[in-house]
């Protein structure tokens, strides 16, 4: 049995646990303050929804990420010479899942070598637009 589903763009992406405990800051909290309020003795799957802006296809990378084996691990994202704005999803849902070392692979093999003046000032309005969300 599955121990997590996720919702995005209206399709189930169903996994294990494990992965996404051993990479996911919040994920590993999230799941553990639910086993600790969970009075039951068998535990139920927990069903997260997404938020709006993510995508099945870059979840689906972030799926592969957590679930590669730990002796051969995910250092690089295979993306096209024009999918940068799969790559800022992929970014934003490391974010979201505190997951670090996917966040410094996409920074440093995929969005820095594509700058251009024109997409850092998409970056720096979005991350603006981030950080004016949480105050």
């Amino acid at each position: 049995m599955y121990d997590l589903c996720f919702v995005v763009e209206n399709c189930e992406f169903l996994s294990l646990k494990q992965g996404f405990i051993v990479h996911s800051h919040y994920l590993r909290e999230l799941l553990l303050n639910i086993s600790q309020n969970n009075n039951s003795t068998t535990p139920a799957q927990v069903r997260i929804l997404l938020p709006l802006w993510a995508t099945a296809r870059a979840f689906k990378t972030v799926m592969d990420y957590v679930n590669a084996p730990q002796s051969h691990p995910m250092t690089q994202i295979s993306i096209g010479e024009d999918d940068l704005g799969n790559v800022q999803r992929i970014l934003w849902l490391a974010d979201f899942f505190q997951i670090l070392p996917l966040q410094e692979i996409c920074i440093a093999k995929n969005i820095v070598p594509r700058l251009t003046h024109e997409n850092v000032i998409t970056f720096l309005d979005d991350a603006y637009s981030k950080v004016a969300q949480c105050q």
